[in-house]
């Protein structure tokens, strides 16, 4: 269901496989992570590569990018994470851990969350590196992002809601485990959050009630003895994110395909096809119609959806 778009470009990105992506609050640079232990910096207008930027001795598994724009993290294999400055590109921090992360988040002060392979939370001031928040969030920390406000900080395997200024728990949302991504509609309290189990999940942050969700399912056949019967199977989803003005929602689905929905309508509008590889993270550009997804064979897709 829904129109097919044409990719607008493709970027050869990195050796192994791509697994972070992002656009700077600016919209000027894109951001890249991969396999090969890099991360990218492109020119967000002209697509160009501008910077490859070293320092992590293993994987790149994850990106954040600070509010004001100052500040670029990275997260690895290596048990590192990397602050760089914007401005010139250069390693100002070096913060050294004893588990891996994949999740990290920067609040509007500044500091930056980082969830950790073991299940600790570690709330970062920049400066300093040092922690101003660390609490055990109970399971592996798949992904987190802040609420709007700065009060919360959300959470998934499970998804779990905490107070920032304390670590206390306030609510475990109503939804399986198995959290691949959380994304958050600009200007709402709608949070959606992507499952291996194949369904999206659209719940409401204040009250942990569950608005709509989306399954993505395909048909598929096994022998039987009078031929082949066909039933359904459920493709999990492993990114998401929300277009800047809250309208729209893409899933990057195991099956190599996007699905960008009409967020008030809970239909497809679009899909996203031709992939020769599984999508693994997702960023719309701030104040454009501009999407990103990077790929596990190295690349960086771009469209622009009208």
């Amino acid at each position: 269901p829904g129109d097919t778009i044409t990719q607008y470009t493709t970027l050869p990105a990195h050796k192994g496989g791509a697994f972070a992506v992002l656009f700077t609050p600016n919209g000027k640079w894109m951001a890249s992570g991969g396999l090969d232990a890099t991360v990218k910096i492109w020119n967000a207008t002209t697509n160009k590569l501008t910077k490859t930027l070293s320092g992590h001795t293993a994987e790149v598994t994850a990106l954040a990018c600070s509010a004001d724009g100052k500040y670029l993290a990275s997260a690895g294999y290596d048990n590192c994470i990397i602050i760089w400055e914007t401005a010139t590109w250069k390693k100002v921090k070096l913060i050294e851990r004893y588990s891996w992360s994949i999740a990290l988040a920067f609040n509007q002060k500044g500091q930056l969350a980082v969830g950790f392979q073991n299940g600790d939370l570690v709330v970062i001031d920049i400066p300093t590196g040092k922690p101003v928040l660390s609490f055990d969030a109970e399971y592996q920390v798949n992904c987190l992002l802040f609420s709007i406000d700065d009060k919360y900080i959300i959470t998934g395997g499970p998804v779990t809601v905490w107070e920032t200024g304390t670590g206390k728990k306030v609510k475990r949302l109503k939804v399986p485990g198995g959290v691949n991504g959380l994304a958050v509609a600009p200007g709402t309290t709608h949070l959606v959050s992507v499952h291996s189990r194949g369904t999206a999940y659209v719940s409401d942050l204040l009250t942990g009630d569950t608005i709509y969700t989306y399954t993505s399912i395909r048909k598929s056949s096994v022998p039987a003895p009078t031929g082949f019967e066909e039933y359904a199977v459920k493709i999990p989803i492993v990114a998401s994110s929300f277009s800047p003005n809250g309208k729209l929602l893409a899933l990057g689905c195991y099956d190599n395909t996007i699905l960008v929905l009409d967020h008030e309508g809970r239909s497809i509008r679009y899909t996203l096809a031709g992939h020769n590889s599984l999508v693994t993270a997702l960023c719309f550009a701030p104040g454009s119609k501009k999407l990103a997804g990077c790929t596990a064979d190295g690349k960086i897709l771009i469209w622009v959806i009208r």
